[in-house]
């Protein structure tokens, strides 16, 4: 594996999930709802057989918060290996499609495996292409950053 590849990976995920945050809490303001606690619900739920007390609402916060950027930040590891030659390698725009099926996929699967909440496809059609929106936010912007780092680098 490309070492300088999975460098520009983890920061174009990190671009990817500010993205995706912004899109996640401009539409919480827009529609008047509180900002995604499915992070923080992930950790809790996750933390309950370390923890001896359960966590406080600042430290809810701040798992949320952090486990939002940590979460979306890790999947650069899947992206350095949907287009490393030494991976899949997949053209970036088959990459980019793959890698929003994965993230939106591991939305609807992940949570309600922790944390037992139901997945967005249950809530109905609006709020289903909602959260795709947001993760198609999430990958574009990934592959988008990617694309340009290695653009600029040869």
């Amino acid at each position: 594996m490309d070492l300088g590849l999975l460098v520009q990976s983890f920061l174009a995920a990190l671009i990817g999930t500010a993205a995706m945050t912004l899109s996640m809490d401009t539409e919480a303001v827009i529609v008047g709802r509180d900002r995604s606690r499915t992070a923080g619900k992930a950790i809790c739920a996750l933390a309950r057989g370390v923890c001896r007390r359960p966590m406080g609402e600042r430290t809810f916060e701040l798992a949320s918060i952090w486990g939002r950027w940590l979460f979306g930040v890790s999947w650069g590891i899947a992206l350095c290996v949907l287009v490393d030659p030494w991976g899949i390698g997949l053209p970036l725009p088959w990459a980019g499609a793959v890698l929003f099926v994965l993230v939106w996929g591991a939305a609807q699967i992940g949570p309600p495996l922790i944390t037992g909440d139901r997945p967005s496809l249950m809530y109905g059609f609006g709020p289903m292409l909602i959260e795709a929106w947001h993760h198609l936010v999430y990958a574009s912007m990934s592959l988008s950053a990617l694309g340009l780092m290695r653009w600029a680098g040869g």
